[in-house]
């Protein structure tokens, strides 16, 4: 996410032969945590990785 942060959760699941559920309860955990974020809607938005 940091090197593409425009790929998207369906993207992501493909590249490493998980679910689509899986990526989005894993992403959803980050961004509970803080590390992870969503900016701008599902189409044109981006994730910002905060450390």
């Amino acid at each position: 996410m940091e090197a593409d942060p425009f790929v998207t959760q369906k993207e992501i699941a493909g590249q490493l032969n998980l679910s689509y559920a899986g990526i989005r309860y894993h992403t959803d955990k980050l961004k509970a945590k803080g590390i992870l974020q969503r900016s701008g809607g599902k189409k044109a938005g981006h994730w910002k990785v905060i450390r």
